[in-house]
């Protein structure tokens, strides 16, 4: 599997917009998001407001709308937490 784009490291306290182009229509493709979350706090992720959209064209050249299409995900069930503490 190629990787067609990566961000690590602190991004800070603010949202960090990104576009890829997957330019071989020809081709099934498998959209892959990993994320690997830190031990405490400053650890998070946040993935938000993907699209996948038909068209890549821009500007002037844009003969038509791009078709877009929602993704709906389901939350992954949080794990139980247990505090031994007080016992």
């Amino acid at each position: 599997m190629d990787s067609v784009w990566s961000l690590s490291g602190n991004q800070g306290d603010k949202w960090n917009p990104a576009q890829v182009a997957v330019n071989d229509q020809t081709a099934s493709y498998q959209y892959v998001i990993e994320g690997v979350r830190g031990k405490d706090i400053k650890g998070d992720i946040a993935i938000d407001d993907i699209s996948l959209m038909v068209s890549c064209l821009s500007g002037e050249n844009q003969t038509t709308k791009p078709t877009t299409f929602t993704v709906s995900t389901t939350p992954a069930s949080s794990p139980s937490l247990t505090s031994s503490e007080g016992k």
